[in-house]
């Protein structure tokens, strides 16, 4: 069975890289790269995390753009933007692992760099999106988009189908 961790910070010494904390859906661990790789290698998903085509362990940029690397006792960006005016000014970052629809609209679960777990409405969502990068989810043409890794718990259907 495929297990599936989100990325939450890259963990430094300096600008090396020691290792990453991830989320595993109930707790956060800290992995070196290789057994990092050796889950990717193996099926497991990191979302955030992915092999390039030299095996290597790299961000996934299609999920997350904003990962923050905790080095000594703060954060700072992974991946530095092309203008100093890109740079994010904020230092925390939201990583989404979890959707779940139901009759109140929909309710998202995000972890942060900081090893916290805080969930959010689709307005706080669109809001937040507005001011600053999230993991796992965007905006498009103002309406939320979910990256495909995401779990996604309709509530909704469960309850009509008797089975919740």
């Amino acid at each position: 069975m495929c297990k599936k961790m989100t990325v939450a910070y890259a963990d430094l010494i300096g600008k090396r890289l020691v290792g990453w904390c991830l989320f595993n859906g109930k707790d956060y661990s800290f992995l070196s790269e290789r057994q990092v790789k050796d889950r990717l290698q193996n099926g497991d998903a990191v979302n955030g995390l992915k092999l390039d085509e030299n095996g290597a362990v790299v961000i996934d940029e299609s999920f997350t753009r904003a990962l923050m690397g905790k080095s000594g006792l703060t954060f700072g960006p992974v991946l530095t933007a092309g203008d100093e005016a890109d740079e994010p000014v904020v230092n925390k970052y939201y990583a989404l692992v979890k959707v779940v629809k139901d009759k109140n609209g929909n309710r998202y679960h995000f972890i942060t760099n900081r090893c916290g777990y805080e969930v959010f409405d689709g307005t706080q969502v669109k809001a937040m999106l507005e001011v600053l990068s999230m993991g796992g989810v965007r905006l498009n043409k103002g309406k939320v988009e979910v990256h495909k890794a995401v779990d996604v718990d309709d509530q909704a259907e469960a309850t009509k189908d008797g089975a919740g």
